[in-house]
């Protein structure tokens, strides 16, 4: 239907969050060419609306954020798209999301 979510940064998160049921310890380095690897998944298979998350980081200095902007401007790249938050490429944290789930609007939603 042309849509998916992607996890990024491992599969090992540094947080033990009672909601989650991803494994917790300490997690390999980061894979260099997943931002490549992922804007090719997001091109090979036409997607349309992509959902990026990522388990936590807290072993990196920046918790993984440089990371996770060469994956979001490699689809970007990949998707064509000229910027982010074009209808294609959103990003968001979870507390933003939550806030929008739950009815708030506006400028404290985001």
């Amino acid at each position: 239907q042309g849509h998916a979510t992607m996890m990024i940064m491992g599969e090992v998160c540094t947080r033990a969050c009672a909601f989650c049921n991803v494994a917790t310890g300490k997690p390999a380095a980061l894979d260099p060419l997943e931002p490549q690897n992922v804007a090719l998944a997001v091109a090979q298979l036409g997607l349309e609306h992509v959902v990026v998350t990522s388990v936590d980081r807290d072993d990196l200095a920046d918790a993984g954020a440089g990371h996770f902007a060469q994956v979001i401007e490699a689809i970007s790249k990949a998707a064509n798209t000229g910027k982010i938050g074009d209808g294609k490429i959103f990003v968001m944290s979870i507390e933003q999301a939550v806030r929008i789930r739950t009815g708030e609007t506006g400028s404290e939603a985001l």
